[in-house]
C-alpha cells in the first residue's frame, strides 16, 4: 500500500534525454511536485529507494539499454511503493505487454498530451491500469500518431516538423502552435528521439528527405478533424 502524503503527488522523471525530462517537469510543475530528474539507468533504483516518490515516469530506454529489468527489480524490492509510468518512443503492443507484465501501469507514447499524461498518473496513483483508446473526436485526430519512414509520429511532433520546413524558428513555431518555447524544445527531443536524429541539422535532413510524406500526413490530419467538427446548421 502507497504511503500517505500531504498535499500533492510527487513525480520523479526518468529520461536519457536531459530535454525531454526537463519539458516533462516544466509541464507537469503545476500539477505535481516533482522532486528530480534522472538520467542514468544506474542512478535510477538508489534514486528511486532515497526519494521515495509516488509515481515515476519511465522511459523503456537509456542509451540503447531496455529499462524493463530495473522496473521487475523495483517491483520486487518491499522498499519502493513508487507506481511507473512508461513514456517511450516505441509503439509496440509486446513493449507495452512486456512493461505491464514488469510492473507499470501505464503506457504512453512520447508527445502525448500534458491531460493524458495527468490522467495516466492520476490512473497510476489509484492502482489502475492505463493506456489510450483510439482517437474519439477532433480534439484527438492523430493521437495514435502517423508513421513517415517508418517512424511513429505524434500530432505535436509532425506540426512541428512541418514548421520547420516551413523555415520558422522556436520562437515562430512555439507561436504558431500555441505552446510555450520549452514545450517546442521538449517535443523537438521526443522527436529527434524516435527519428534518430541527434541534432536539429540532421532532424532537418531527414524531414527534408521525407518532406511530400510529411505534407500529406500533415494534411490528411487536418481534412479528417474538418470531417469529424459537426458542422453547423445555417
Amino acid at each position: 500500500m502507497m504511503s500517505e502524503r500531504p498535499g500533492r503527488a510527487t513525480v520523479l522523471i526518468a529520461d536519457d534525454h536531459t530535454v525531454v525530462a526537463e519539458g516533462l517537469a516544466v509541464s507537469l510543475r503545476p500539477h505535481f511536485t516533482v522532486i528530480g530528474q534522472v538520467t542514468r539507468l544506474d542512478r535510477l533504483l538508489e534514486t528511486i529507494r532515497q526519494s521515495a516518490p509516488d509515481v515515476v515516469i519511465l522511459d523503456l530506454s537509456f542509451e540503447g539499454v531496455s529499462s524493463l529489468p530495473l522496473l521487475q527489480e523495483a517491483m520486487a524490492d518491499r522498499r519502493i511503493e513508487s507506481r511507473f509510468v512508461v513514456l517511450t518512443a516505441y509503439a509496440s503492443k509486446a513493449l507495452m505487454g512486456a512493461a505491464f507484465k514488469a510492473g507499470a501501469l501505464a503506457y504512453l507514447l512520447k508527445g502525448a498530451s500534458t491531460q493524458e499524461l495527468r490522467l495516466a498518473i492520476e490512473a497510476a496513483l489509484e492502482g489502475q491500469r492505463f493506456v489510450l483508446e483510439e482517437p474519439g473526436d477532433a480534439t484527438r485526430i492523430l493521437a495514435e500518431g502517423v508513421v513517415v519512414g517508418g517512424v511513429a509520429l505524434r500530432p505535436k511532433q509532425l506540426q512541428i516538423v512541418n514548421y520547420l520546413l516551413d523555415g520558422l524558428d522556436r520562437d515562430a513555431i512555439a507561436e504558431a502552435i500555441g505552446i510555450s518555447a520549452k514545450g517546442v524544445d521538449y517535443h523537438l527531443g521526443t522527436t529527434r528521439e524516435v527519428t534518430g536524429t541527434p541534432n536539429i541539422r540532421l532532424l532537418m535532413l531527414w524531414a527534408a528527405e521525407h518532406e511530400a510524406a510529411l505534407r500529406l500526413a500533415l494534411k490528411k490530419g487536418k481534412d479528417d478533424a474538418d470531417r469529424l467538427v459537426p458542422k453547423r446548421r445555417r
